[in-house]
């Protein structure tokens, strides 16, 4: 069947009128694009394009494909980026997928679409946290298909059995709908948790699944046989069994209530495995089963044991420090002797059935997965010699992402990318056990891992609003259409209409005799001289001059150089800098005023983008020899402000310099000009996206003119292709009529949960959860609107295929408040949570809002009587409530 795409968020996009050629909509024509009207609804806007530029173009300089396969593509019709959620559904439940009806379609998300119609819900233009919670359910659905095939392809005896580890991500829904789609495909996915929070989360989510499954039954289509969801109480832990039940593991440091919750757990029905971290652990476990009021001793009622192990094996990745000898977790040999001893002196070895191991997160090398594997298998055939009855292996995690979409290639180690794929993993770590079983006689173990990364990052989307832009060095903003910005990177000269006086003398410079030169005062003989230099590199300039220069100025061509009017780029640079640096000092000395600084900053940003401009527009096959042009070039010319705190949605590139994937989610038929970097809002310095995935770089098989149609992008980013990295971001001007809205691809793993509390007190975006619904009951029942609610909607949303309801219990603030909707014809649920109000993140930094407005009413009650002042403060008070209440980010 032919995909649906949801372009719109209730009901589908519709083109513009057209007239006479052109895009029509309303009676505006925009100042910069004389032949093309804008569009209002922001959910709705097709912008004509007046070039060659098309999607793939986009594609391949923001690297779609490499990077975001088979989840993330471009609609060619729309220019805009869409989520196919289900990707290309070969790993969707095996044979037992309930989704072989008429709704087992692909289905398409217009990303652009649906954050403008929840930003249009909310009233507010703050970033968005979108999650596809069916992303990470076919992530996690690949790794086990691909697991039981690697263990087909192997001979191997026994199964694979995955868990999540809570830290990655904290959404009490998404880790439902992983254990429960854990029961509905008959993986038996669990949880892994870290610290006694996460140990509560993971035990009601599981409690939560288990009540809803135990008395569930489904059909399968093909056999028409009723096959069981609930657990199996006849079951043994440790025994392979057609659907396993989900595995509660129990990894960090551990104190007598976290043992003791784990054992409730266990007594309870979740299996449950306590790995020891530390030999000190050992004893708290013990002396907890001794004083268990529980008297049976079964597997069923206490936990399982399990151990870390310290591996020699290391890694040069970002986390390569975590292992070998240094890591911080783990027993060596000799205490991993020491246990045995111990669990075997107290009648405990019975209880010890799994090894775990963890060689670090984002493992880029798939030679360290071997040489791990190789260890712990042993290390494993080891422990069942010394009579522990075992039966599991926790492989950890480790298992990677691609970043920056070179498959391994891009040298910036375990941070961007990964030389292979869940194929390579799965086959080395089964191959890895299959030989120590041969070699040993060892029953095979299951394996189970811990793939958060893996499994998460593709099914997060942060979107972002650029608010405004800046010119990198100094130079006045020039705005067109009352707010749209122009890029001095690729601004002409000659047909500039704007009227800044320094513009006008560096275009018409008046001729100066000697002796007036000799007059002038030291500021004004600078800014001369400075606006020769700018003239000096109007374009026709060098469209009349030879094209035979060897990059330093040398004529190549003989009888067609000595043209005085050729401009020679390096040149300029050196003269630019020079005329900017004595600027400043003339500054300094109280020489040159305010007003002439002012226009030497002006002028030395249009001497930079003129020669940006004839270098990106002008072929010279010696361009690599203008070394600081190279270096000025790998710049950003501009600063774009986001909507969106670094610390607390985008932590990682902040604290480690991880290389997301951003990229504009529209105007992708439009050839972006501007190089760029994001400064979030937090008042601090390192609050900023500058390094990128130079994915235009990656491309090799574009025939000549499709890669001449994107030269102003290509060769500017070429520098840097030797790391598939940039300092800048090509991106198109921001529009007046439509905000520029950015996505940060996947970053579903950790982002949220390692966001950083307080920093300028910026407090949590609104979560978007999007959801496929099927036949079968997955998904999220949503309770139809009625035709009152449904005409109070919002304008392109409220007809017959959209469904909302509000529920506005609020907890804490806002927060809780929800908008729920369904699209797609009713095929696709979104979920709304409000985000963060400055009174949330005020009681996140331990402060309480209301205490706060009680000073502030409390000083209106004590001030004077005089009615002038009363009134004032009154206001204060009721704007100091306003605030309290509404976003921490900027708002329309």
């Amino acid at each position: 069947m032919m995909p649906v795409t949801c372009s719109s968020v209730g009901r589908q996009a519709r083109l513009p009128v057209r007239r006479r050629g052109s895009l029509t909509h309303g009676n505006r024509t925009h100042p910069r694009f004389p032949n093309t009207r804008p569009i209002a609804n922001a959910t709705e806007s097709l912008r004509e394009v007046q070039s060659n530029w098309t999607t793939t173009d986009s594609a391949e300089v923001y690297g779609f494909e490499t990077w975001g396969a088979p989840y993330v593509t471009t609609d060619a019709s729309t220019g805009r980026v869409v989520i196919t959620p289900r990707g290309d559904d070969e790993f969707r439940g095996d044979d037992n997928n309930i989704d072989n009806n008429e709704h087992n379609e692909s289905i398409t998300i217009d990303l652009f679409a649906l954050a403008s119609d929840v930003r249009a819900r909310l009233g507010s233009g703050g970033p968005l946290v979108v999650r596809f919670t069916d992303i990470a359910l076919r992530q996690a659905s690949k790794l086990h298909g691909i697991f039981s095939n690697a263990t087909g392809t192997w001979n191997y005896g026994s199964r694979y059995q995955g868990v999540f580890p809570v830290k990655c991500c904290h959404d009490a829904e998404l880790l439902t709908a992983l254990v429960m789609d854990g029961f509905r495909n008959k993986s038996g996915f669990g949880l892994e948790a870290g610290s006694k929070a996460e140990l509560l989360l993971a035990i009601a989510v599981m409690t939560r699944v288990r009540k809803e499954t135990t008395h569930q039954v489904m059909l399968l289509p093909e056999t028409n046989t009723e096959v069981s969801l609930g657990r199996k109480k006849e079951n043994k832990f440790g025994k392979h069994e057609q659907t396993p039940d989900p595995l509660l593991i129990c990894n960090g440091y551990k104190d007598e209530k976290y043992v003791r919750l784990a054992f409730a757990a266990a007594a309870s029905g979740v299996t449950t495995v306590l790995v020891l971290e530390k030999p000190s652990e050992l004893e708290t476990v013990m002396q907890v089963m001794r004083t268990s009021d529980d008297d049976t001793e079964t597997t069923r009622t206490t936990p399982a044991l399990g151990i870390r192990v310290r591996l020699g094996t290391t890694h040069d990745g970002q986390w390569g420090a975590t292992s070998g000898d240094d890591a911080k977790f783990g027993l060596g040999a000799f205490e991993v002797l020491q246990a045995v001893s111990v669990l075997k002196k107290n009648d405990l070895l019975h209880k010890l059935t799994l090894l775990h191991f963890h060689v670090g997160s984002q493992v880029s090398d798939i030679a360290t997965i071997k040489e791990a594997m190789r260890e712990a298998s042993q290390m494993y055939a080891e422990l069942c010699r010394l009579g522990a009855p075992m039966g599991f292996i926790d492989v950890g995690g480790g298992l990677g992402v691609d970043y920056d979409g070179t498959k391994g290639g891009s040298g910036l180690g375990g941070g961007s990318s990964v030389n292979y794929d869940f194929s390579n993993y799965a086959n080395d770590v089964v191959a890895a056990l299959q030989d120590v079983v041969v070699r040993t006689g060892i029953t095979p173990p299951v394996i189970v891992s811990e793939s958060g990364r893996a499994v998460v990052s593709h099914s997060t989307v942060l979107v972002f609003e650029v608010v405004s832009t800046d010119n990198r060095g100094g130079t006045v903003e020039t705005r067109e259409g009352g707010g749209v910005f122009d890029d001095l990177s690729s601004f002409d000269l000659d047909r500039d209409g704007t009227d800044e006086n320094a513009l006008e003398t560096a275009k018409n410079p008046k001729p100066l005799t000697l002796d007036e030169l000799r007059v002038l005062p030291p500021s004004e003989f600078l800014l001369h001289n400075f606006r020769e230099v700018l003239n000096g590199l109007r374009r026709e300039n060098f469209l009349h001059a030879t094209r035979g220069d060897d990059g330093l100025g040398n004529n190549t061509h003989k009888g067609l150089g000595n043209n005085p009017q050729k401009p020679n780029l390096q040149e300029a640079i050196n003269d630019s800098k020079q005329f900017r640096l004595e600027a400043d000092r003339l500054f300094k000395l109280g020489i040159m005023g305010l007003e002439n600084r002012a226009e030497a900053e002006f002028l030395f940003s249009k001497c930079r983008a003129r020669v940006f401009d004839i270098a990106k527009h002008e072929h010279n096959k010696n361009e690599t020899r203008f070394l600081d042009l190279r270096s000025l070039q790998k710049q950003p010319s501009k600063w774009y402000h986001a909507n969106v705190s670094v610390f607390r949605s985008l932590p990682d590139v902040w604290a480690i310099g991880q290389l997301f994937p951003v990229a504009p989610i529209h105007r992708l038929r439009e050839e972006p000009t501007t190089n760029a970097a994001f400064a979030d809002l937090t008042c601090d310095s390192d609050g900023r996206i500058d390094e990128f995935v130079a994915a235009g770089n990656l491309a090799t098989n574009r025939t000549s003119s499709q890669r001449a149609s994107q030269s102003s992008v290509s060769q500017s980013q070429s520098h840097s292709a030797h790391k598939h990295s940039s300092s800048f971001l090509t991106l198109h001007h921001p529009m007046a009529d439509e905000p520029y809205l950015i996505g940060a691809f996947l970053v579903g793993a950790y982002q949220e949960s390692m966001g950083s509390v307080g920093h300028n007190l910026f407090g949590s975006p609104a979560v978007v959860s999007v959801t496929a619904i099927d036949n079968g009951g997955r998904g999220v029942t949503v309770t139809k609107e009625t035709r009152d609610e449904k005409e109070k909607g919002v304008e392109g949303v409220g007809d017959e295929s959209s469904t909302q309801t509000t529920d506005t219990t609020t907890p804490r603030g806002n927060r809780s408040s929800q908008i729920t909707f369904q699209t797609c014809g009713d095929r696709v649920s979104v979920t709304v949570t409000r985000g963060d109000t400055n009174a949330d993140a005020l009681r996140d930094a331990g402060i309480d809002p209301v205490e706060l407005s009680a000073w502030v009413a409390g000083d209106v009650a004590n001030t004077t009587t005089d009615e002038r002042n009363e009134k004032k403060h009154v206001s204060l008070a009721q704007t100091y409530e306003d605030v309290l209440t509404s976003s921490t980010y900027l708002e329309r």
